[in-house]
């Protein structure tokens, strides 16, 4: 398995885990674990963590959605004057960025830390600045 299918599958078994929680931020400390353990180059860790937690959070505000029929969904999009679709995509797309920022943190300690993202190189920052 690659590292994007161990990374994806990581931070997805991490956020549903953390949705145990009850707290909504901590998914993005899941997707860095995420990142930290299984880093990937730029982009690719940026969509890694990002299709992992907003398909995480499509499906969890879908859930909560159909548990009350929808009545949740509805008045917030009357509220806000969108769709129900709307409502969906913001959700998706909020999630996935937090989801992305935090598994390209993730790689990036690692990489600052311990080298390249296999954690076999020299970090380019270490002893730098002492």
């Amino acid at each position: 398995m690659n590292t994007f299918a161990k990374g994806f599958f990581t931070a997805l078994g991490l956020g549903i885990a953390c949705y145990y929680l009850s707290i909504w931020w901590i998914v993005v400390v899941a997707a860095g674990v995420a990142g930290f353990l299984f880093p990937n180059e730029g982009l690719k860790s940026f969509f890694t963590g990002f299709l992992a937690i907003s398909l995480l959070w499509l499906v969890q505000s879908w859930w909560i959605s159909s548990s009350n029929e929808g009545l949740l969904i509805d008045k917030i999009a009357q509220v806000l004057k969108m769709g129900a679709g709307t409502i969906y995509f913001i959700t998706f797309f909020v999630g996935g960025l937090l989801g992305g920022m935090g598994f390209l943190t993730g790689s990036y300690l690692k990489l600052a830390t311990l080298g390249d993202a296999t954690g076999r190189g020299k970090s380019k920052y270490r002893n730098k600045y002492r």
